[in-house]
């Protein structure tokens, strides 16, 4: 059945359906913020330049950097308990209060005295904050003069209608050479967000105003309720990692490694040069983002020594991800072949002896086509949960112009995606799936260990997603158990062709969406880079028709169950395949 023509024409069929069904109702399931951002990134740092040089803020000989930046902690008070998600969307057309905003830096290497200029994504200035040396010289007024001087500064330089404003709070701090800074917060009492408060503060250093800040005042008690929920996520996340550190990495990878080894089972160089390539991605996934790095820069450290620690960092993540990968890929692919004989052997696909064959052609397509069903799944459970069940997720703002001011936006979809995909399929799916197929052929009861494998791959896959924000903290674990199992069978019954290249463009899909609603030269040829990478595989399988010339079925000896370790394939003839396991399930 799976390879006659009305299967595939029904498959197809089905996909778009599903598509459609996930692009409509997407923005009801995920609720969408509407965000017009007409400043980009260079507006934002030309227009930062132009205040410090107007209002002499900041360092004269300074370097820049900028970013566009959320108030996570004001989002998630207004939709938790300010008001639900209706609620931070009138805060945002409201104009009270910006929780979207650019953030500009100017800095100097080796230099305290730095500055933050804030802007709205409209670009009107939005507040800003000067960081002066603890020795700086300034005077010491009294508090009612330095407050005159914030507020006619504040008027006149920032737009700032304190008449909207009541002063709440002051305070002051005298610096070690006798400056004295005030600082000024004032509060609206005409409006508020459940229990919040709109919020300014004013900051006089000496008789200089150097911070106008707005912000939410938002409830000490509720900030301890979230982070009890938090905790709740981070400890469901905890206990997921500890699962795959003692059943994957020291049971699948270090034991069955180990047992492999001995019976000359392993295949150590296919997966050590994609280990070391995936992990290249991600160092250049990283590099990619150096634009961005300098919003964290210590000007306590020089220059030089920031960038040669950055990319140390970067080369030893790379370096210890490339071990990683390498060995989970070793384990997961050495593990399926002995348990597994039907499967096509992984490191065999793409090579010249599977051109043309249909069995690849198949699984790759699959894995496509899959993706609408595992799209309009998640959109029907986030659908119905958050209006029945009253699951919360944060509302998402698809774009994102700091994914524009990396140096390739393609790459910080490509990459995540590529290790996502290949990583957690073999390191989640095939590691404890044939693990415990092998397992059952040694004990008994092959079936009741891969039944098994699946309950605890689906747990530990869904429980390692917990930490991301979501309430109740369980919500992801229990979203994540249908596509766990849904993978797992896939792998079982097909290998992990499939449900590499259904993970990687699931992941892509995602992580994509930015540039795919921005605009400009530099966003379209992202966005065609990302459709062209994201269609590798099945490039690799029609090059491979090509070169065939014909379609041809996969080759016996190119499946698991022809393989023989070294030893035995030298002197003898492959082992005929009645004497492998048995397929699973």
């Amino acid at each position: 059945m799976l390879r006659r023509a009305p299967f595939w024409i029904a498959f197809v069929l089905i996909s778009v359906a599903l598509s459609g069904f996930a692009y409509w109702y997407f923005p009801r399931a995920f609720p969408i913020v509407s965000l017009d951002i007409t400043m980009n990134r260079d507006a934002a740092l030309a227009g930062a330049r132009a205040i410090a040089a107007k209002e002499h803020v900041g360092p004269e000989g300074y370097r820049e950097a900028a970013s566009f930046t959320l108030d996570e902690e004001t989002q998630t008070f207004v939709e938790l308990e300010g008001g639900g998600k209706a609620a931070f969307a009138r805060l945002m057309a409201g104009g009270l209060y910006a929780p979207y905003t650019w953030e500009v830096r100017h800095f100097e290497e080796g230099e305290k005295h730095e500055s933050t200029i804030r802007f709205t994504p409209a670009g009107r200035p939005y507040g800003f904050h000067e960081r002066l040396r603890e020795d700086a010289p300034g005077v010491a007024l009294a508090s009612e003069a330095a407050r005159a001087i914030g507020e006619a500064a504040a008027r006149a330089d920032w737009g700032v209608d304190l008449d909207a404003f009541t002063l709440v709070e002051r305070s002051q701090e005298k610096r070690p050479n006798g400056r004295v800074d005030h600082t000024f917060v004032y509060q609206r009492p005409d409006q508020r967000l459940g229990d919040g408060r709109y919020r300014l503060r004013l900051t006089v250093s000496g008789d200089r105003l150097t911070e106008v800040t707005y912000f939410i005042q938002i409830p000490e008690a509720f900030s301890r309720r979230y982070e009890h929920m938090r905790s709740a996520n981070n400890a469901i996340g905890a206990g997921s990692t500890i699962g795959m550190l003692v059943l994957y990495v020291l049971g699948g990878i270090g034991v069955g490694l180990f047992v492999l080894l001995r019976q000359r089972w392993v295949i150590w160089r296919q997966p050590v040069l994609w280990g070391s390539f995936i992990a290249l991605l991600q160092l250049a996934a990283s590099l990619n983002e150096w634009p961005l790095a300098w919003m964290g820069y210590d000007t306590a450290l020089s220059v030089h020594t920031y960038v040669l620690e950055m990319i140390g960092a970067m080369v030893a993540e790379a370096l210890g991800l490339a071990v990683l990968l390498s060995l989970s890929f070793m384990a997961a692919e050495s593990l399926g072949r002995r348990a597994f004989p039907s499967h096509p052997q992984l490191w065999k696909i793409w090579s010249r002896e599977a051109d043309g064959a249909p069995e690849i052609l198949g699984r790759t397509a699959a894995g496509y086509l899959l993706v609408a069903a595992f799209f309009a799944y998640e959109v029907a459970l986030y659908f119905l949960t958050t209006r029945v069940l009253g699951w919360w997720t944060p509302s998402e703002a698809l774009v994102h112009p700091d994914v524009l001011a990396t140096y390739q936006p393609w790459v910080a979809a490509i990459a995540p995606s590529a290790q996502a995909g290949f990583w957690e399929e073999s390191l989640f799916r095939a590691v404890p799936l044939a693990g415990a197929a092998l397992i059952g052929d040694r004990l008994g009861g092959r079936r009741w260990w891969i039944v098994l494998a699946m309950v605890v791959q689906a747990a530990v896959f869904g429980a390692g997603h917990a930490p991301y924000a979501t309430e109740p903290a369980y919500a992801r674990a229990v979203e994540l158990v249908l596509p766990s199992i849904g993978f797992g069978l896939l792998y079982l019954s097909f290998g992990l062709l499939p449900s590499i290249v259904l993970h990687y463009t699931f992941d892509v899909t995602w992580f994509a969406l930015p540039v795919f609603v921005s605009s400009g030269a530099t966003a379209r040829v992202s966005q065609v880079l990302i459709v062209a990478f994201t269609l590798v595989p099945l490039w690799v399988v029609l090059r491979g028709r090509l070169r065939a010339g014909r379609w041809r079925p996969l080759s016996e000896a190119l499946r698991n169950g022809a393989w023989a370790p070294p030893a035995a394939s030298e002197d003898a003839a492959p082992a005929p395949a009645a004497s492998r396991p048995t397929m699973g399930p």
